[in-house]
């Protein structure tokens, strides 16, 4: 099966887009994430040195964090409200 011309051009121009604005995004994403964990673990820290009883389940394991849901609010509170996607650490 050979691809015609346009689907040629259409699958040139997904792989243009995937590259330039997808990766990109995902990196950027990615290091913000990281950048807020690593907040987060010197916060859940300090709470555990005051506090004995409690034990953070913010771990990076293999490059990914375990203990770390990150997801979007339900849209209508979103919309009233104008807020980003909500992270939570459980």
């Amino acid at each position: 099966m050979t691809m015609t011309s346009s689907q040629s051009k259409l699958l040139l121009q997904l792989n243009k887009f995937y590259n330039e604005r997808v990766q990109s995004r995902r990196a950027s994403v990615t290091k913000n994430l990281r950048d807020v964990c690593a907040v987060v673990q010197d916060v859940l820290k300090e709470v555990e040195t005051q506090e004995p009883r409690f034990v953070s389940s913010l771990s990076e394991m293999n490059g990914h964090y375990e203990g770390l849901q990150v997801g979007d609010v339900p849209f209508i509170y979103r919309a009233r409200q104008k807020i980003a996607p909500a992270i939570t650490c459980s």
